[in-house]
């Protein structure tokens, strides 16, 4: 059984892209011993890659301990192991989660690839250098309080008997209800991985009725602003047919979402997703493009039709290493 490519998101920026720092050779081994090539990027003030040249590979049993020493890894962090997964090259790959003071960080991941009991390479994001308090300002009432005015809902899920029942039955457990239960979880403001732009906050997962939504909500835990929403909802793929600026008339498969449609889909790996981030490198502004008729030729000055391009590109560019490499 093909294992599921992690979510790709397509960011269209124009005018503005993320600089990444890239080192080979010695270059790249005076600033990490032992590595061959490194990536930085202006989000983060660890390597989002490292690969080492074969005679300076570490020992598998050594990986963590060198994580710690080259990442600044401090005391009161600790890196959580997740599931291993093999390839038919014989290669193993597995992620690590970090947490911070027992919490975890949001998008702080690691994944370590070895092969023969050496480090071959370790990419992701480690958020180094955090200095946060894990004790919250506000109760986790006043949290609640704070995300349910910013949804403004009419009605939710934990207030219709039948929806609770159904859970209950469906799941074979009694104890089950949709009542929001949170949970502390430091996150970025901004999407980067710069110690300064993390917050302590509280992860609240709300189920409305009506209007019908269901959201991951992050507040924060010291002034209740709502740092993040994230919708669990998401709709049926449709088919529609867009007029990119450089392919011609292309096929492509986007999401319906009552009202419009944009450039998202679930069908390849866990989702391709494109956005549009408004001339900025700040990803926490990214916007869905939208169209009304799932007909895309959106031509306009803003050259919002390449984002036609990059979704089709990227959908080729997943289907062309599955069907030829059967690599997912």
């Amino acid at each position: 059984m093909k294992k599921k490519l992690q979510i790709t998101l397509c960011f269209l920026t124009l005018f503005v892209s993320l600089k990444a720092q890239i080192f080979r050779g010695k270059e790249a081994s005076r600033m990490i011993s032992g590595a061959e090539l490194l990536r930085y990027t202006d989000k983060s003030t660890a390597p989002d890659y490292v690969q080492f040249a074969p005679e300076h590979r570490p020992k598998s049993t050594q990986a963590i301990a060198w994580i710690k020493k080259v990442y600044g890894f401090g005391s009161e962090n600790e890196l959580i192991a997740g599931k291993i997964e093999k390839d038919k090259f014989g290669m193993n790959h597995q992620r690590f989660s970090q947490y911070y003071k027992n919490l975890p960080v949001n998008h702080g991941d690691l994944i370590i690839h070895s092969k023969n009991g050496e480090v071959v390479s370790v990419n992701g994001t480690f958020v180094a250098g955090l200095q946060l308090s894990a004790v919250p300002a506000l109760s986790e009432k006043t949290a609640l309080t704070y995300a349910l005015n910013d949804l403004s809902a009419s009605v939710y899920m934990w207030d219709v008997p039948e929806a609770g029942a159904e859970l209950q039955r469906v799941m074979n457990n009694p104890e089950l209800n949709y009542l929001p239960k949170a949970s502390l979880i430091f996150i970025s403001t901004d999407g980067s991985y710069l110690p300064s732009s993390f917050r302590l906050a509280y992860k609240l997962d709300i189920y409305a009725a009506e209007p019908m939504g269901r959201y991951d909500i992050y507040v924060d835990a010291e002034n209740g602003n709502i740092i993040e929403k994230q919708s669990k909802i998401h709709h049926t793929d449709v088919n529609g047919t867009a007029i990119t600026k450089y392919s011609g008339t292309q096929s492509l498969v986007t999401d319906s979402t009552g009202t419009d449609f944009r450039l998202r889909e679930t069908g390849r790996g866990l989702g391709l997703e494109t956005y549009n981030t408004l001339t900025s490198s700040n990803y926490a502004l990214a916007a869905d493009f939208l169209d009304a008729d799932n007909y895309w030729n959106n031509v306009n000055a803003q050259i919002d039709e390449v984002a036609t391009d990059g979704h089709w590109g990227t959908e080729k560019t997943y289907d062309y290493f599955l069907n030829t490499f059967n690599r997912n």
